[in-house]
């Protein structure tokens, strides 16, 4: 064949056709907890959530998120933002259960799970009652969703803790959803002190505390239990919680990228660190040098003035790294993980102790981290970093631990959607990793979600 198409008059050459492409741009990125959880396990086991109806049940979702597609919902404020999320919480929680694989942004727990929107929380994060939360249940029993996660819970008086009282009639409504079918899965709440009033220990708010209702607190990324978090008697599961990042509104949140110019224009995975500094959207071209633990010794010994600074995750905080890299001059920092995977950071304020603006910094993993160093290390090196407002950020709460484990009930539920909610939740508990005392405790339930173990016991 060849032979003949290159007898043909015009033709110059005949050769194979081979794909082409892309040299750096925008990747996706998995965030530590849906990696923590062994998602991307899960899905290599052909889990992926498809065919299941996952409810949203919050402040809505943006209806432009490109790592998100709405399948459909129900607002049940009757406003004009329809489904749309103006709040940003919605979004963020989507995000985490099913951000789709398309090779940009983030990617959730289940990301060929369809996500159906059912608003409650308004712009400000008000409007959501009892009796709206009763008509969504309904709506989801006559829409056939197979979960619903609900980020969300009761009660605090003026800025105090109360002890949850049930609601007979919330009760009912949840308990003939599960009858129907429904996994419902719900935030163990963000009160780790003993409630004004209550039994002397934290305990876990409704609707995460009815008996047909899986409870779900946070872990951090070493998998302990976040500060923050409620437990008590009706602790069911724990998930990541801290600093996940995720999608949120279009245009609210930040966009990162990191490329080696003086190799190719080699693309890491960076993740911007809270509040830290944004540059314009060509970005900021640097040398970059290597600056060790980012202590005020190691940056004495090198020239950072104007360059991006290569620091090792380690000894001084991140905001201290950060300040000691301005002292110097540095414009950016790079602070590269000491443990396989890449991290979730802050700075923990919006500036610096003096009142400066934070520079850009970001995380990257340790095999990239030890990748970029082995670079400066054997010639100069130039990087390109990229943080401006994006589509994407990091939020904390036992709101964000939630979604990771209706995640996994998608992923089960995919597999076999003859399963009940009871069997659902045994192989939910079955499969978690175990953490604090061996068995059920206060603090982790059954353990922390794991998405493998799930799939691979589930019948």
């Amino acid at each position: 064949q060849h032979s003949t198409l290159a007898s043909a008059p015009g033709v110059a050459y005949v050769t194979d056709d081979h794909q082409l492409y892309l040299l750096g741009g925008r990747r996706q990125t998995v965030d530590y907890g849906v990696a923590k959880i062994e998602a991307p396990a899960a899905w290599a086991l052909g889990a992926r959530g498809a065919g299941v109806k996952v409810g949203i049940f919050d402040s809505g979702i943006d209806l432009q998120h490109p790592d998100l597609r709405v399948a459909g919902g129900i607002n049940l404020l009757g406003d004009e933002h329809g489904l749309d999320d103006c709040n940003g919480h919605g979004t963020h929680v989507a995000g985490i259960v099913g951000a789709r694989d398309n090779g940009k942004g983030t990617v959730g727990v289940a990301p060929e799970a369809s996500l159906y929107a059912m608003r409650f929380f308004d712009c400000e994060g008000g409007g959501a009652t009892k009796s709206r939360e009763l008509q969504g249940l309904e709506w989801a029993i006559d829409n056939g969703m197979h979960v619903i996660n609900m980020s969300f819970g009761c009660c605090s008086i003026g800025g105090a803790v109360v002890t949850p009282i049930p609601d007979p009639a919330e009760e009912a409504m949840l308990n003939e959803a599960y009858e129907r079918g429904i996994v419902l899965i719900a935030a163990s709440g963000n009160s780790a002190v003993p409630p004004v009033g209550g039994p002397g220990e934290p305990v876990v708010s409704y609707p995460a505390g009815y008996a047909s209702v899986v409870a779900v607190g946070a872990t951090d990324e070493n998998d302990e239990l976040a500060q923050f978090s409620s437990w008590g008697t009706d602790q069911e599961l724990t998930a990541p919680g801290v600093s996940n990042l995720s999608s949120v509104p279009v245009g609210t949140g930040q966009t990162t990228d990191l490329t080696v110019d003086s190799d190719g224009g080699r693309a890491l995975d960076a993740i911007s660190l809270e509040f830290a500094g944004l540059t314009d959207g060509r970005g900021l071209t640097a040398s970059t040098v290597y600056a060790g633990l980012g202590t005020p010794v190691e940056f004495a010994s090198i020239d950072c003035t104007g360059k991006t600074a290569l620091i090792t995750r380690g000894g001084p905080t991140f905001a201290q790294k950060t300040e000691f890299a301005m002292n110097d001059g540095c414009a950016a920092v790079v602070i590269h993980n000491n443990q396989p995977g890449n991290f979730n950071g802050t700075l923990g304020t919006t500036t610096a102790p003096d009142g400066r603006a934070w520079i850009p910094a970001v995380s990257i993993s340790l095999d990239e981290g030890l990748y970029l160093k082995n670079q400066i290390e054997s010639k100069a090196t130039t990087t390109t970093l990229v943080n401006v407002m994006g589509d994407y950020a990091q939020f904390s709460g036992t709101s964000m631990a939630s979604p990771h484990a209706s995640g996994v009930a998608a992923l089960v539920r995919g597999e076999n959607p003859s399963l009940t909610p009871d069997q659902v939740r045994q192989i939910l508990r079955a499969s978690a990793d175990d953490r604090g005392a061996a068995g059920w405790d206060p603090l982790y339930g059954y353990g922390r979600v794991n998405a493998r173990q799930a799939v691979a016991t589930t019948p």
